[in-house]
């Protein structure tokens, strides 16, 4: 995730994370004095070199675009990307029609993607904009939590059309799935699988199957590559977990949030990082916001809530 282009401000004592004061004596000049910063900073995204709000200690938020289309934009401590921020890496052609789009917004930490974030991917046409059309839109994503860069425990969310596909539980270090009391749902199937998940292989659990009004209206287990069938009364406390977790993570709509939420992150890149010229002040607050508007996806907050995992 580090740029070598990545330009290196001089290293200092440690500094406390926020602004620097601004005198209040005078509240009209300090909000003028306020304002023209906020122009300042906005004025100069265009540029390729780091943009600090807090030029005097190279630490804060700032903007930053690489050589090779990629961008950042969010918090920097100690020269490298940390706390709040967001990636935006430039598309990669995958043929003459389609584009894949990525970017990551969430914690960071020495460069590394590292706490609770969202990594976000979509396969968009070239003449299009992903964010015109929900419906059409093909997307994955993960929320979680990221180790030293790499997935650990969260949802992994995959939008294909009209189906929805959504994995909860935890990765290894390759990022495949695995792990035990773990979640696969596919809506296309309307079927839920729950248990061992190694390297991406649902190995040992069971599976439920919904009627169109959500219930469920059989169940299996699987063990040793045998499928059995056992019935949806013979083991309530199964049968309550995985119909709560299909109830929640269809009753609030996840994948539109997600949406949104990438949406705005592009919206944001295609009008203000490559072609500014003037800026209204308000935009700096939508740029902190925005690199904050992770904390807004609470699918995992909601599964732990509402699901009680053995």
């Amino acid at each position: 995730m580090s740029n070598s282009n990545l330009k290196k401000s001089k290293k200092k004592s440690k500094k406390t994370l926020s602004f620097k004061p601004i005198d209040n004596e005078n509240n009209e000049t300090t909000q003028k004095n306020k304002d023209e910063k906020k122009k300042d900073f906005l004025r100069r995204i265009s540029s390729k070199e780091i943009i600090f709000m807090n030029e005097e200690e190279k630490e804060g938020y700032c903007v930053n675009k690489y050589d090779n289309g990629d961008a950042y934009f969010g918090y920097y401590a100690k020269d490298l990307r940390n706390f709040n921020g967001c990636y935006y890496y430039s598309p990669v052609s995958l043929d003459e029609e389609y584009q894949l789009t990525r970017c990551y917004l969430g914690l960071w930490k020495d460069d590394l993607r590292h706490g609770n974030g969202i990594y976000l991917w979509a396969k968009e046409r070239k003449n299009e904009k992903f964010y015109e059309n929900f419906d059409k839109s093909n997307f994955k994503a993960f929320a979680g939590n990221f180790v030293l860069d790499n997935l650990s425990r969260g949802t992994y969310l995959s939008k294909e059309g009209d189906y929805y596909y959504v994995y909860y539980g935890t990765f290894s270090e390759q990022n495949k799935k695995n792990g035990n009391n773990c979640f696969y749902f596919s809506s296309n199937l309307e079927q839920l699988l729950y248990g061992t998940f190694r390297d991406n292989e649902f190995v040992e659990g069971y599976i439920s199957k919904f009627n169109e009004d959500g219930e469920i209206e059989s169940m299996f287990e699987y063990k040793n590559n045998i499928t059995q069938d056992i019935g949806v009364t013979q083991n309530k406390e199964i049968k309550n977990i995985m119909s709560d977790f299909r109830n929640c993570i269809m009753t609030e709509d996840y994948f539109g949030n997600i949406f949104e939420v990438f949406s705005r992150i592009l919206k944001f890149k295609d009008k203000y990082l490559f072609n500014i010229d003037v800026i209204n002040t308000t935009k700096y607050d939508d740029f902190i916001d925005i690199c904050k508007s992770y904390k807004k996806v609470t699918i995992n907050n909601d599964i732990e809530k509402y699901v009680k995992i053995n």
